[in-house]
């Protein structure tokens, strides 16, 4: 709904009310978008033609294009992030680590900093 028209027309505690539900589901839109536009490289000149449905109690899929997938992630509590790769075949791992150090020596033995 058009903001400036549900301000002439809804008092302003509706409106908030309107604009603090529909966030939650932009950021959800927003990230998956950039997860697609990050891996492909093709920065913000391609969101235009991205579609991505974003439905509340399921996961997020992309419209357009339809030979790319996404997975959805929950970083931390009140934050959102997406992984967007092409295929169907793929899945995401989790590793919790108790600090940042264990992060980067992990790292480092898998060979992401040669």
């Amino acid at each position: 709904m058009n903001e400036a028209l549900l301000y002439r027309r809804g008092t302003s505690a509706h409106c908030s009310a309107v604009t603090a539900r529909a966030i939650p589901g932009f950021f959800r839109t927003w990230t998956c978008k950039e997860a697609y536009l990050k891996a492909t490289g093709d920065g913000l000149r391609r969101l235009k033609g991205l579609e991505v449905a974003v439905k509340p109690q399921q996961g997020a899929q992309f419209v357009n294009p339809q030979d790319w997938d996404l997975q959805e992630i929950q970083p931390g509590e009140g934050f959102v992030g997406a992984i967007a790769a092409p295929g169907f075949d793929w899945r995401v791992t989790f590793l919790r680590l108790k600090s940042v150090s264990q992060t980067f020596v992990r790292l480092l033995l898998l060979g992401y900093f040669t």
